[in-house]
């Protein structure tokens, strides 16, 4: 359903397709907070909510999502912190939070997402330092931090070695 013109909110019934692989609602009109109900979506492996005008914040039980491989919500309003709970979520390829309003530092927890491919956190209020943690992500082939206000050092080694 991505790329249509739906508007008003995710459904929370949505969660009750419990056979769903793919949740793809990326560049519509939607609006409001994601429905907690869909982070009980134990199965899913993709979900994309991005370019909308999704607001709230990332929920700690995130981490249910234990076969989910892409995370796409960036081009929002999200906002708050990333929960250290992400971490848990091993078989995730591709997180995508950019163009929205996170803030705080970015957890070490993300440095546990082993099979990460693609990390794009750029243009939010993120703060502190890049975490060393990151080193670890040896499957890693595009980073974007950019736009935010992160300091200090940025990684050497791992997938951040020449």
């Amino acid at each position: 359903l991505n790329g249509n013109k739906l508007s008003g909110h995710i459904p929370p019934c949505l969660a009750s397709l419990t056979s769903l692989r793919e949740l793809r609602l990326g560049s519509n009109k939607l609006t409001s907070s994601i429905p907690s109900s869909l982070w009980s979506l134990e199965y899913i492996l993709e979900i994309n909510l991005s370019s909308n005008s999704l607001n709230d914040s990332l929920p700690s039980n995130v981490q249910k999502l234990k076969v989910l491989r892409v995370l796409d919500l960036s081009r929002n309003q999200l906002s708050g912190n990333i929960p250290s709970t992400i971490g848990a979520l091993v078989d995730l390829e591709t997180l995508s939070l950019a163009s929205n309003q996170f803030q705080g530092p970015i957890p070490e927890s993300v440095g546990s997402l082993i099979s990460l491919e693609s990390l794009d956190l750029s243009g939010n209020n993120f703060s502190g330092k890049i975490p060393k943690s990151l080193e670890a992500l040896s499957h890693l082939k595009q980073f974007n931090v950019s736009q935010n206000m992160l300091e200090g050092e940025i990684p050497v080694k791992g997938s951040f070695k020449n």
